[in-house]
């Protein structure tokens, strides 16, 4: 199994994320691995990131292609949000690949969908459907979100497939987009 992702608690335990091996700790001191079990639908784990919520209280949040996860790494209680793309405030799309946190703490997940966006004030979870402003329908054409970052008040979204890079502005709109170079080209010094 290929770890995908490696992050940290405020203990020092360390969660990975395995494609094809699900979540595991790795305790540095004694040597130790520990899987997490769960279900049969949480056996690829694409990221990690320690997130804490309104409270304060410390999560291990990991994505799985149709999952979102949230666990305690004291308790190991964990909440899990499967898709759903037929309910308000789930979430949308599939193929959840990476996790990231902003300013505020509030988690950006892409999909094949768009952005599906957990609030950190109540874990309520909004979807930013992207692919409808620019009139693409198919995320195969669009590509799907592969990371994200932001920088000057925009979003920046490099994409996979056509690897085009869209940038947005704070309330979503699109601003640009940087297309993929050709393949095909034969760059020579």
């Amino acid at each position: 199994a290929n770890v995908t992702s490696i992050t940290e608690d405020n203990a020092g335990l360390l969660w990975l994320t395995f494609w094809d091996g699900g979540l595991q700790t790795f305790n540095r001191y004694t040597g130790e691995y520990t899987r997490i079990e769960f279900d049969q639908s949480v056996n690829v784990c694409t990221s990690a990131i320690k997130y804490s919520d309104i409270n304060n209280v410390e999560w291990i949040c990991f994505s799985s292609f149709d999952n979102f996860i949230l666990i305690n790494p004291i308790t190991k209680e964990y909440k899990k949000y499967p898709k759903n793309d037929n309910e308000e405030n789930t979430l949308k799309g599939s193929g959840f690949s990476n996790i990231f946190k902003d300013k505020d703490n509030n988690l950006w997940i892409p999909s094949t969908a768009g952005i599906n966006v957990c609030y950190r004030r109540n874990q309520f979870i909004n979807n930013l459907l992207l692919y409808k402003e620019i009139a693409k329908d198919n995320p195969m054409i669009y590509g799907f979100p592969r990371t994200l970052f932001r920088y000057d008040n925009k979003f920046t979204m490099p994409t996979w497939f056509h690897g085009n890079t869209y940038t947005y502005n704070e309330n979503w709109n699109l601003l640009s987009i940087e297309k993929q170079i050709d393949k095909k080209l034969n760059h020579k010094n």
